[in-house]
């Protein structure tokens, strides 16, 4: 601010501001002595600003000569000085390019370059141009980064539904990848999982859609009941996919009591029935007697 002229605190910058107009009120205290003097803590309380507000930056970023790279480093200086409307703007602003120069995008849309390419490229994953590399996510910047919604690990749902597009041969990489870093995802919730992604096995060795984890189960016998059974490579994570063994009992006993089983089929079916037989209910038992679902050979035939 220039001698004799006073100007209000919010209209002032410190002077290690980076300049955008050649008009900008900045502190400038001539000597160290001075400076000594000045409490800085003072002056932000009374409205001095210490860095520049997110508009103005945006606004002339050209004349700044900063790229998404040195805009970054320049918040993450002031971080402490950014308020949530600011983190929130910074989080909607498509400001930043992908390696291959497709556009300009959030953060949140994209992706840091550890992660293995044949799984970026299945999923069609944009990777953030960073010179010379991205950061780590341990670091300021990293941490910084990811406060705005980049991503490090790919997002589950981002992730398991690149599997119904996939070739069979291909969605080993998928879970591969969801099973390595199952700890990232504390909101998983195999239950609630609206889309469909798991493979089952196959009886004839032809493909099979997918199918959602509610739908999808691991009694083989229930495969004679018209059910899906979870494909074998599976198997051993069906927990932590929230595969279930069997539905509940009364889908099962429509199923036992409306598919027309043929005898041999008929004493594996009735077999496991007997063996969960603790869990079917009054009404279950009442359905079984009144309906006409065992196979009987007359006498006197065949």
């Amino acid at each position: 601010v220039g001698k004799g002229v006073l100007k209000r605190p919010k209209e002032c910058y410190f002077e290690d501001v980076p300049r955008v107009q050649v008009s900008m009120n900045l502190l400038n205290f001539s000597t160290e002595t001075r400076r000594s003097r000045v409490n800085e803590n003072m002056l932000k309380g009374a409205g001095v600003l210490s860095h520049l507000p997110l508009d103005q930056i945006f606004a002339n970023i050209d004349s700044l000569n900063w790229d998404h790279v040195g805009l970054i480093k320049y918040l993450v200086r002031v971080q402490n000085e950014l308020s949530k409307a600011d983190m929130n703007k910074l989080k909607l602003a498509s400001l930043f390019p992908d390696t291959l120069g497709t556009g300009s995008f959030k953060l949140s849309e994209l992706y840091t370059d550890s992660i293995n390419s044949e799984l970026s490229s299945l999923l069609n994953l944009k990777i953030l141009k960073w010179t010379p590399s991205i950061p780590k996510e341990g670091t300021e910047i990293g941490e910084f980064l990811s406060d705005l919604g980049f991503n490090y690990i790919v997002p589950w749902r981002v992730l398991l539904k690149g599997v119904s597009g996939a070739e069979p041969s291909k969605r080993a990489a998928i879970f591969r990848y969801f099973f390595e870093n199952f700890s990232y995802y504390q909101d998983y919730d195999g239950g609630k999982v609206d889309f469909p992604f798991v493979p089952v096995e196959s009886v004839d060795g032809a493909d099979r859609s997918v199918f959602l984890p509610n739908q999808v189960f691991l009694d083989e016998t229930l495969n004679h009941l018209g059910f899906y059974l979870l494909h074998l490579e599976l198997k051993k994570f069906s927990q932590l996919l929230g595969i279930r063994e069997r539905p509940a009992s009364e889908i099962i006993v429509r199923q036992v009591v409306t598919c027309k089983l043929s005898v041999k089929v008929a004493e594996e079916v009735f077999a496991y029935c007997a063996r969960i037989s603790d869990e079917f209910s009054k009404e279950d038992w009442r359905q079984f007697r009144q309906s006409a679902f065992i196979p009987c050979i007359p006498s006197g035939t065949g």
